[in-house]
């Protein structure tokens, strides 16, 4: 918010872990706030629920020029699936037998740590078809990244099955 009886007339270069600039000038009357402005990006690349970029305000008009800012995001890491190994028991089956033959001896999860949800599909292979897989959160959390998300959100995940079908058409 600008002060006192000159207007702000400022614009903005990025510093760590951010791009771009603002272009200026953006132009800020006394006692007021500005619009929202575009132009700088976060790019860092560390993955962790506080990364932080920095940015400079500048004003050559005035004394106290240039101003740091600072931006905190979550940069959460590619989803990493783990599909358990074993052997898939159908059971006997019959020619003509109409109805699907299923198991869910398998299991997909997504690895440990600060990761994105889990999804992903795939079509029959010959006779067997196997179940989507959506929203799988990430195992446990690293201990530097356990307060996000919150612990209530952690105990539904670790509740949820990760378990899918597999499938045998007749």
């Amino acid at each position: 918010m600008a002060s006192g009886g000159a207007n702000l007339s400022f614009s903005a270069t990025s510093g760590t872990n951010t791009t771009g600039s603002v272009a200026g000038p953006v132009v800020v009357a006394p006692q007021a706030t500005s619009a929202s402005q575009s132009g700088l990006t976060f790019n860092g690349t560390t993955v962790g629920a506080t990364q932080n970029g920095t940015f400079s305000v500048i004003d050559p008009a005035a004394g106290n020029t240039p101003q740091s800012g600072t931006v905190t995001v979550a940069v959460y890491g590619h989803a990493a699936p783990d599909l358990t190994t074993g052997t898939l028991a159908l059971g006997n089956v019959h020619v003509g037998y109409t109805s699907a033959v299923t198991s869910s001896t398998l299991s997909v999860n997504n690895t440990a740590g600060f990761r994105a949800n889990l999804k992903g599909s795939t079509g029959a292979i010959g006779n067997i078809s196997v179940g989507s897989v959506n929203g799988i959160a990430q195992a446990r959390a690293p201990p530097s990244a356990r307060h996000w998300p919150p612990a209530r959100a952690r105990e539904r995940s670790a509740r949820a099955s990760p378990t899918r079908l597999a499938t045998i058409p007749s």
